[in-house]
């Protein structure tokens, strides 16, 4: 039974719209309340926080968007924030290449690889068998870590 839950950017970005999300709003109520530790790594929470940014660029007044900055910030600080280690990075760069020679790709070859480094982070919170990490695109994750939707995940 996994006791450590690693957010990626979707789940992520969807509790921070609860109001067009309220399925994953519930399942994170009943997930804390198992007493699992539930944990927005920085990596995640980069991804989300660039896409809210470049929104409010184009729409500065639009107070939905400034609303889900906030629940990220709120996201942060109410779970458990994890920020990006040198040893993670190192990490990341070694599973990229993994990855890449077993054909499996984090995107274009020059970028950074955003799934990787979240790869490292799970994999920093122990094995496969206490971490899952909760996302909608399993696949090339998968090789690396034990994944699962957050609607196909029980509490």
């Amino acid at each position: 039974m996994s006791s450590t839950l690693v957010l990626d950017a979707t789940p992520l970005g969807q509790l921070a719209y609860p109001a067009e999300n309220p399925g994953v709003t519930d399942w994170l109520r009943n997930i804390l309340a198992s007493g699992r530790r539930v944990v927005v790594p920085e990596v995640s929470d980069y991804e989300v926080r660039r896409g809210l940014t470049h929104q409010r660029e184009k729409r500065p007044r639009d107070r939905k968007l400034m609303r889900r900055v906030e629940r990220l910030d709120e996201l942060g600080e109410d779970l458990y924030y994890a920020p990006i280690n040198t040893e993670q990075m190192q990490r990341s760069a070694q599973v990229w290449g993994e990855a890449k020679a077993r054909g499996i790709t984090f995107g274009p070859p020059k970028a950074l690889g955003a799934d990787a480094i979240l790869i490292s982070q799970a994999q920093s919170f122990g094995d496969r068998r206490s971490v899952t990490v909760i996302t909608v695109n399993p696949g090339h994750l998968s090789p690396f870590v034990k994944v699962s939707s957050w609607e196909d995940f029980e509490p």
